[in-house]
């Protein structure tokens, strides 16, 4: 089968599971809620792709209760209001561009395996990144899969040393996510490799532009408050998080199973906990054995994650390490714990994307 073929099969399978979240997503509300979401976009307006929505209905409120939606980069919204011209919602908008960044995603992540990984190993790096427990976020609203397909084409296109378009895809994945200028130093260490130090310099120079897309953050941040680096204070403020050392926020995540609620024991204690053990596990597995540029990549980002006092939204956060994803065909290489894992992980996107249509924290 050609590889066109392949990436075919992957879209209409991208489009399949689409499908089946979009339709599954307003029966759960209807089980949880008895009565069906109106407007139907409702049953996915839920934690931070309700922020964006409201971002991109009403611009930056500079007070009330959703001053906080200032921390939220600019690009999502201003795709969902431009999107909505054409869909004639927000809603729609804010779906349509997840999910064709999901499929988007799928194909590009099956193209950049093959450049490393035998065929059937590249073959199975989507179902792993499709079927990760968390992977729902990359279907309901959020910016998690328009960031990864930008990040994946970035680095598509900098193993094909086409420099200045991958500085471009990594500007536009810094302007959605503030963790986006990190592809800034693991593209740089690609050139290095690919062209030596002299020859980057002389034919990669365009991803110096590429972690601007915070600068953009930072302006936007001037526009509405005055002040360029705002959304650390209110990270602070609002959430309590600040930088420190990554086992302090393991212990919180620990301590905290002491004397939080049963469901958050294990929603904001033990996943947290799990999830930033295990993410650190890879960087070390990573520096081993995958590309120098994956592997700090990996590690910038895990650690931006994780330095922290207070560990949030870990097990979400892992979808944007997309070198996982290359990783777990190599490390699952039996077919029958391989089907054990997509399996597993299929129930448990399920539990959370109806947990999340209910209105629950589910990362």
């Amino acid at each position: 089968m050609s590889e066109r073929a392949v990436e075919r099969g992957f879209l209409w399978w991208a489009a399949a599971l689409s499908a089946s979240t979009l339709a599954f997503a307003p029966l759960a509300y209807r089980l949880w809620f008895g009565a069906w979401p109106s407007p139907w976009g409702q049953a996915f307006a839920r934690w931070d792709a309700e922020n964006y929505l409201l971002v991109a209905k009403d611009g930056y409120p500079t007070a009330g209760p959703k001053a906080f939606t200032i921390t939220l980069p600019p690009l999502y919204p201003v795709l969902i209001r431009a999107g909505a011209l054409v869909t004639s919602s927000l809603d729609a908008s804010a779906l349509l561009w997840s999910n064709l960044a999901f499929a988007l995603s799928l194909a590009l992540l099956y193209r950049l395996a093959r450049l490393d990984l035998p065929e059937l190993q590249a073959r199975r790096a989507p179902w792993f990144l499709a079927y990760f427990p968390t992977a729902y976020f990359l279907r309901v609203g959020y910016t998690e899969s328009l960031y990864l397909a930008a990040a994946l084409g970035a680095f598509l296109l900098a193993r094909r040393r086409r420099w200045a378009g991958a500085a471009g895809l990594a500007f536009l994945a810094s302007c959605t996510r503030v963790n986006g200028f990190l592809l800034a130093p693991a593209l740089a260490v690609e050139a290095v490799e690919a062209e030596g130090a002299r020859g980057a310099l002389r034919r990669a120079w365009p991803l110096l532009l590429a972690p601007f897309g915070l600068a953009v953050q930072a302006f936007n941040c001037w526009l509405v408050y005055e002040k360029p680096l705002v959304f650390f204070d209110i990270q602070r403020e609002k959430f309590g998080k600040a930088l420190d050392f990554p086992w302090a926020g393991l212990w919180g995540a620990v301590a905290g199973m002491r004397w939080r609620p049963l469901y958050d024991k294990v929603m904001v204690g033990a996943a947290e906990a799990a999830a930033g053990v295990l993410l650190w596990a890879f960087v070390v597995w990573s520096w081993r054995r995958q590309r120098r540029a994956y592997a700090v990549y990996s590690a910038l980002t895990v650690a931006q994650f994780t330095f922290m006092n207070f560990w949030c939204s870990l097990p979400r956060y892992a979808l944007c390490v997309f070198p996982l994803f290359l990783a777990l065909p190599e490390l699952i290489q039996d077919e029958e714990h391989g089907r054990l894992w997509l399996g597993a992980g299929a129930l448990l996107q399920t539990a959370g994307l109806t947990l999340f249509v209910a209105g629950w924290w589910a990362f």
